[in-house]
């Protein structure tokens, strides 16, 4: 059975994939690849392309589906699946990349706790909010990942590739 590579996204860890991997059957290589604190996406896909087994399914939320398709670019014989949660394919708009600067401001001002509690709220459905432990979830992986890698990201991804075609 190949190898299953998960890539979190923005400002999240491997513990975001917890529930489905716990659902993976036995016997199943499971890799989780930390993404680098850089601003440098292509340095980002680069650094995770050097971590790949030979040949495995690529799984990704958010940022890391758009690293994954990118991956995907870079090494196509090493990719044998695509699992992409959670993304578009297109490069940020101008409004996107304003956005993006903005929330890297608001993290500075407020913490990167307050960010995240505020991103929980905007993104998780109702149901998934009024869970306590996953808020919880989502506020420690954000207080793990920080707000200078955070910052790094979002820089990477504001100028990420279009991937429509």
């Amino acid at each position: 059975m190949l190898p299953v590579v998960w890539l979190p996204g923005l400002l999240s860890t491997a513990a975001v994939f917890g529930g489905v991997r716990a659902l993976m059957p036995a016997g199943v290589e499971d890799r989780r690849i930390a993404l680098p604190p850089l601003d440098d996406f292509a340095a980002i896909a680069t650094g995770i392309a050097a971590q790949l087994p030979p040949r495995c399914v690529l799984v990704g939320h958010s940022m890391g589906s758009y690293l994954c398709l990118d991956l995907w670019r870079r090494v196509p014989e090493r990719i044998a699946g695509l699992a992409l949660l959670s993304c578009t394919a297109s490069a940020d708009t101008p409004d996107g990349r304003a956005a993006r600067v903005k929330a890297v401001r608001y993290a500075e001002k407020a913490g990167i706790t307050a960010l995240a509690e505020a991103l929980a709220q905007q993104t998780l459905s109702p149901a998934s909010r009024a869970n306590a432990a996953l808020r919880a979830q989502v506020v420690a992986m954000a207080e793990e990942v920080g707000s200078e890698t955070f910052a790094r990201h979002q820089a990477a991804l504001a100028a990420r590739p279009d991937s429509t075609a």
